[in-house]
C-alpha cells in the first residue's frame, strides 16, 4: 500500500477522557493520505477501547508493553510511523477542521523540511474551574524562516521563548531530518524534554523551514498534563526519568523550571559540536529569562551570583541588560496580541467550550 504523506502521532498515557476528543478533531479531515499513530504508554484505563471505538482505517494503535519515559515513548512512536512528515501532538491537543487538508496542499506546492504554525491555546476545565481560552492564533501569508539563525539567537538569549520554535511538537518534520538525528546520536530524542531537544537538533541538519501562516493544531492544557496539571503532574513526569543527571552546568538545588528548559539546548550543543562548537550559551541571559517567567526577585538572584558562578558564568551587567530587553519585548507583545484578545472576547460572549473538539470547532466558525 502507498505510504501516507503525514503521520500524526499522539503519544498517550491514561488520558482516555481527553484522547476521545483529540481523536475526533484528528479525524475531521477530508484527506485519507495521512495516518494517526496512537502510541499508548502502557495505559491501565480504557485507552485501547476508546481508540477501537472509532473503527477508522487511518488510526493505528500501538502499546509500548511497559511504562516508558516521554523520550522513549516518542522514539517508539516514530518507529511505527510511516509518513513522509511527522507531527506529534498531545492527547489533550486537537487538530483544527481541515488543518491536515491544508497542510498537505502546502507540502505539495511549497517543498520544505519543516512546517510550523502558530497554535491556539485552550485550558480544559479543572477542579471546578471553567475552561479558559488562552490564545487565538492569527493568519498570515506563508513565509520561510532560517532555523540555524533562530537557534543561534536562542543560545544568545539564554533559551528564551523556545516553545514558539519549530520542533516536532505541533510542527511537521521531514522523516529525512529525523533519520539524520537518529544516525548521528543513536536515537531521535534526548534529555527530559524531547520537544525542546528537537527544536535545537533540527537546525543542525536543515534551515529549510516554512511558517504555514495559519493554525493547524491547537494546544490543550488538561489537568493531567505538564502544562495544566501543576507541580504534581511535573513531579510524576520527572519520576519517569529515574536518576537522570542534569547538565553539569546546572545545580540540582535550583528550581525545576530552569532544568526543564535549559537542559535540552545544552545537551544538543554537546551532541552537535560541528554546529554549536563556536557558540557559548548565555547563562546570564538565562537567569533573566527565569526571572521573567517566575517573577523571582531580581535582588535575590543577584545575591546568589557567587553560588551561581560555581556552575557557570554570570555577569551582572549582561543580566540587567536582558532584563530590560524582556521588559521592552513584553510591552511590544501586549500591543501585538490585541487581535488575539478581540477573538477571545468574541468567543467568550457565547458558551465556553468544555473540550478541545468544541474549542477548535468554535474558533473555526468565527
Amino acid at each position: 500500500m502507498k505510504k501516507p504523506l503525514i503521520s500524526l502521532i499522539i503519544p498517550t498515557r491514561e488520558r482516555c477522557d481527553t484522547l476521545l476528543f483529540s481523536l475526533q478533531t484528528a479525524l475531521n479531515q477530508e484527506s485519507h493520505n495521512y495516518e494517526i499513530v496512537i502510541s499508548d504508554n502502557f495505559s491501565q484505563d480504557d485507552t485501547k477501547k476508546v481508540v477501537e471505538s472509532f473503527n477508522d482505517s487511518r488510526i493505528k494503535y500501538f502499546n509500548s508493553g511497559k511504562r516508558l519515559s516521554m523520550c522513549d515513548n516518542w522514539d517508539f512512536a516514530c518507529e511505527k510511523a510511516e509518513g513522509e512528515f511527522i507531527i506529534i501532538i498531545g492527547d489533550d491537543d486537537g487538530v483544527v477542521p481541515g488543518g491536515i487538508d491544508y497542510l498537505e496542499t502546502l507540502i505539495q506546492e511549497h517543498p520544505a523540511d519543516v512546517y510550523f504554525w502558530d497554535k491556539h491555546i485552550f485550558t480544559w476545565p479543572n477542579k471546578g474551574k471553567k475552561a479558559e481560552i488562552n490564545y487565538i492564533a492569527g493568519t498570515e501569508k506563508p513565509s520561510s524562516i532560517d532555523l540555524k539563525q533562530q537557534a543561534r539567537e536562542s543560545i544568545l538569549w539564554g533559551a528564551n521563548d523556545i516553545t514558539d520554535f519549530p520542533m516536532i511538537y505541533h510542527s511537521a518534520v521531514s522523516r529525512k531530518i529525523l533519520g539524520n538525528i537518529l544516525e548521528s546520536t543513536g536515537r531521535i530524542f534526548h534529555s527530559v524534554n524531547p520537544d525542546i531537544f528537537s527544536a535545537f537538533s533540527l537546525p543542525v541538519f536543515s534551515n529549510n523551514s516554512m511558517n504555514v501562516g495559519r493554525c493547524i493544531t491547537a494546544h490543550g492544557r488538561s489537568p493531567k498534563s505538564n502544562s495544566g496539571g501543576g507541580k504534581e503532574a511535573r513531579e510524576l513526569f520527572l519520576k519517569e526519568f529515574g536518576n537522570y543527571q542534569w547538565h553539569p552546568s546546572l545545580n540540582s538545588d535550583w528550581p525545576t523550571q530552569i532544568f526543564l528548559v535549559v537542559d535540552s539546548p545544552l545537551r544538543a550543543m554537546e551532541m552537535f559540536p560541528e554546529f554549536y562548537g563556536d557558540m557559548n550559551f548565555n547563562f546570564s541571559a538565562m537567569w533573566a529569562v527565569y526571572q521573567k517567567k517566575s517573577g523571582k526577585s531580581i535582588m535575590e538572584i543577584l545575591r546568589s551570583r557567587e553560588k551561581i558562578r560555581q556552575y557557570h558564568p554570570f555577569h551582572v551587567s549582561i543580566f540587567i541588560y536582558y532584563l530590560f530587553a524582556h521588559y521592552v519585548s513584553t510591552v511590544k507583545r501586549k500591543f501585538l496580541s490585541k487581535k488575539s484578545r478581540i477573538a477571545r472576547r468574541k468567543i467568550s460572549q457565547g458558551v465556553l467550550p468544555n473540550n478541545i473538539l468544541e474549542f477548535v470547532n468554535l474558533v473555526a466558525e468565527i
